[in-house]
């Protein structure tokens, strides 16, 4: 459904299958790990945005690798959900991490604005958006 001010609101459509490779070859042609691996993620544990961006490098690994079964408190429902990383989530997420040097009390995706904060949804919105302009999404 369509506001007066021309904002889409609502449920949004899933990606097709086809989608999600396309945008996943285009992330790895670009080399750029980090929306490589917030987007593997976000496939593999079907988290609120809210919930995604606030994970921390050590509710995902152990010991510097990364786990194949996560338990996840989600903060809407205080609610324990459990999800696999898939070998390929787990490749990106562990380049990402050795590439950005993160620590185990880090965000896994911390802010590029703020120090210390997780990245906000504005800001995964607003990059989205400039690659979507740029036609590579």
């Amino acid at each position: 459904m369509w506001t007066k001010k021309g904002h889409l609101t609502g449920q949004k459509k899933p990606f097709k299958l086809e989608d999600i490779w396309r945008i996943r070859t285009r992330l790895e042609i670009e080399g750029n790990i980090m929306e490589l691996a917030l987007l593997n993620l976000a496939i593999d544990c079907k988290l609120r945005s809210c919930d995604l961006l606030r994970m921390k490098v050590r509710d995902i690994s152990s010991g510097g690798v990364i786990q194949n079964r996560v338990l996840y408190q989600q903060s809407k429902t205080e609610r324990e959900v459990q999800f696999e990383i898939t070998s390929r989530t787990a490749q990106s997420l562990t380049q990402w991490l050795m590439q950005s040097g993160l620590s185990s009390s880090s965000y896994i995706f911390p802010s590029p604005r703020k120090n210390g904060r997780p990245m906000s949804y504005s800001c995964v919105s607003d990059q989205y958006k400039t690659d979507s302009l740029r036609g590579n999404v």
